[in-house]
């Protein structure tokens, strides 16, 4: 009876690893998506995929650099988004047969205003850095 307690406790044990490892990696296994809501990069044509550089001015809470980045990563087209407060600045990902760098700058309204600091084409290594950001 003893050794059965061992083999469900050995049994518990090696379930709860499992899924640590499986949450450790900071995706929502259900999703598919990160904890940042990106959209999934699946069947996307990655010539059309742009990294948009934006200066954003107008923060005035904690909270702002989240909102922000929460108004563009809800717009058909953004895939990724990240905005920091501290550092004034919003790193876009989007795919530019659904969307532009104009209207995306129009996203921002009172009391927020942005300067595009530099669109270019977005490579695997410049997607992956952009997810790397945290918003703030």
């Amino acid at each position: 009876m003893i050794k059965n307690v061992y083999i469900e406790i050995g049994s518990l044990l090696v379930l709860f690893i499992i899924l640590i490892i499986g949450f450790s990696n900071n995706k929502a296994i259900v999703t598919g998506h990160s904890i940042h809501n990106d959209k999934l990069l699946d069947n996307i044509d990655m010539g059309n995929l742009r990294h948009l550089i934006l200066e954003v001015k107008g923060f005035y809470c904690s909270s702002c650099g989240s909102g922000v980045a929460r108004l563009f990563s809800e717009t058909e087209g953004v895939l990724i988004a990240r905005v920091s407060r501290s550092e004034q600045r919003a790193e876009i990902v989007y795919d530019s047969t659904k969307i532009n760098k104009e209207s995306i700058l129009n996203i921002l309204h009172d009391p927020y205003s942005g300067e595009i600091l530099a669109d270019m084409p977005a490579s695997q290594m410049m997607i992956d850095s952009v997810r790397a950001l945290r918003n703030d």
